[in-house]
Formats: C-alpha cells, structure tokens, sequence
C-alpha cells in the first residue's frame, strides 16, 4: 500500500518513525497487536508527512477501532498419525469450542495442522502464519521453540497458547491444572488404599501436561509418606511400547496394585494389555486414567478418569485472545482450568 497524491511512501514513515517497514504496515492497516505509543508514533509520522491511506478510514484517529475478521488456528499433528486434528480424540472437542466462540464473536476461522515432534515441538513454520488475511493466532498443543519464537516476532500479531505452557515467552495461554490433577489422582488411588502405585505414559522431558501429572503422583505419594514409586516410561503414542511396559511391571513388580496413567489413550491401553495378560481389571489391577476422552465409558470395565473440559479450553483460547486484541499492552496472562474425577469401574477399594 502506498501514498496517492503526496507520493509520501510507508518506508518513508517507517523512516521517520523509527520502527520496521511491517510494522508501518500492520498499524495503517489497522491490525491488531501493536503497542499503543508505537501506533501513536507511526500516526504522528504518517500524518506529518502527509501520507494518504487508500482506505476510506482517516489515519486522523489516534486509536483506531478493533478490527478483526479471521483467525488463525494451527494446532499440533503428529507425524506419523493419519488421523487429522478434526478427528482428534482430544483436540477435536478443544477445536469444537474454539470454532463456537468464533461464530459467537462473527470471527472467520483458518485452521491449519502442525507437524509436531514428540515433545510437541513444531517441524516447520505452517504458510498460514504469513497469511496477510489473518489477525490473530491460537496455537493449539503447540510448544514454542526458537524458530516458531522467531516467526510468531516477524508477523507481530495476538498470540494465544492453548494446552501449551508459555514458561519462557511472554505469550498469553489457557492450560490445564496438571499438577493439581495429577496429584488429585493419585491421592484418589491412595484414599482407595492403595500403596504400590505405578505411573505410565511420557517422558521425564515429554510433553509439560504429562511432566506435571507425573510431579503431582510423585508429590500424592510423599505426602502421604509412601517411598516406593513406579514409573514406567514409554511413548503415549505407541500402543506395543505400552504393553510392554505393562508386561515388563508386572513380572518385576508384581506387588502394584495400581496405576496412573498420563492420559486415557494410553490407560485404555493398559487395559487391553492387562486383558491379553490374564490380569483382571480392577481385581488383579487398577487403573486409573486422564482427559475423559469418549472411549472411556466405552471400555470394559468403563474407565475411571480425571476429566478435562476440552470445550472451554477452546473457548476460553478465543476469548483470551480477544482481550489481548483489545489490551495489547497488558501483562501476560495465563487461565488455568481445573479437572474433576469421574468414578466408573476401572478402580477398585484395596
């Protein structure tokens, strides 16, 4: 976009003002995301040198009204699972909610899947985070490293961090109580008299939600003075490398009578490989899971689980990036939503 009859450019405004050539940009286009006195400088600039937007709207207005039309949703995909993100037993109910509030608001949505490491790092930028149409960006599941820190900087729009810590950037997000849950968990499994407790799925360095369920178990269990703890590392994505770690606790710690598992995907592997095993469930062993995805009344024994409100982490995503669109210069904030147990069949009295 350029000036009309002054012939005054952006890069002369950006010149004068002292900031980038896409930040110019981004404040005459009236994008979100920008900080209230750097706005204010570019308009200054612009309007001393006499620059003329093409649009109708006048750059007279110091603080120019919200506008936002799409927004962009890249959510996290494995790289080797075929299943899309829509069909995703989690994520499918988060990105539910996330496409409600939009429609509540009048928003557009642009989705687009992230191929993810195992730790839930991006592989690579997505083409719709350079998309000139979008105001805003909801990741979903994803974890930020160097190069997406990088990106999120150039484009210089409202981000929001859904089911993804932001310990080391400054980005506002909506997380679960994985900590408390995974203490409330365990403490359940205890409160059922259970003292040898296992703990199944992810990696000391995995995914933060699965790090946290584990520091909530291993703080249930000192709490109440029980030494002995169980952990069996393996990939929640990788059903033979669940049964195995079950096979292999079960010969060489055979007086477990419990175990959490990081998530119910990997709980509901346990039990099937309890069932090829010949280990009733609960009466040989119980097993407890995490997120209340739809399988977990489906099995048999129907699981007991700590549930997550998947919706309203969508929703909650939307809405948070709203007042971040409104409040540019507020201080980062993160929503925390808190799970609730949800008592079947799977757990028995010890």
């Amino acid at each position: 976009m350029s000036g009309k009859s002054s012939g005054v450019t952006m890069a002369e405004v950006a010149k004068m003002s002292g900031v980038s050539l896409s930040t110019v940009s981004l404040v005459l286009n009236q994008k979100p995301g920008i900080p209230n006195e750097t706005r204010r400088t570019v308009l200054d600039a612009a309007r001393s040198l006499g620059y003329q937007r093409k649009s109708s709207v006048s750059i007279d207005n110091k603080e120019p009204p919200l506008q936002i039309r799409n927004i962009g949703v890249l959510v996290k995909s494995q790289v080797d699972d075929p299943i899309p993100p829509t069909s995703n037993i989690f994520y499918s109910h988060v990105l539910a909610g996330i496409e409600e509030s939009c429609r509540l608001h009048d928003l557009g949505l642009m989705l687009s899947a992230v191929p993810v490491d195992s730790n839930s790092f991006p592989l690579e930028i997505p083409r719709l985070m350079v998309n000139d149409t979008i105001d805003a960006v909801l990741l979903v599941g994803i974890r930020i490293n160097e190069m997406l820190d990088t990106a999120l900087k150039q484009i210089s729009l409202p981000t929001v961090l859904v089911d993804a810590p932001s310990y080391d950037h400054n980005f506002d997000s909506v997380v679960i109580k994985n900590f408390e849950g995974g203490y409330k968990t365990a403490d359940y499994l205890i409160e059922k008299g259970h003292r040898h407790i296992a703990f199944v799925g992810g990696y000391e360095n995995s995914h933060p939600s699965f790090v946290d369920r584990r520091r909530g178990y291993m703080q249930a269990l000192g709490n109440k003075g029980i030494i002995e703890h169980y952990i069996g590392d393996c990939s929640y994505n990788d059903p033979q490398a669940v049964r195995e770690t079950l096979r292999r606790m079960w010969e060489e710690a055979p007086e477990i009578s419990a175990i959490m598992a990081c998530n119910d995907k990997v709980a509901i592997e346990l039990i099937q490989a309890a069932n090829e095993l010949g280990i009733d469930v609960p009466g040989g062993i119980s097993i407890i899971g995490f997120d209340n995805i739809i399988m977990a009344d489906k099995i048999t024994p129907p699981l007991t689980t700590m549930n997550v409100d998947k919706v309203s982490l969508g929703r909650l995503g939307v809405e948070l990036l709203l007042y971040r669109l409104r409040f540019p210069e507020a201080a980062a904030i993160q929503v925390f939503l808190s799970t609730t147990l949800i008592e079947r069949m799977s757990v028995r009295q010890f």
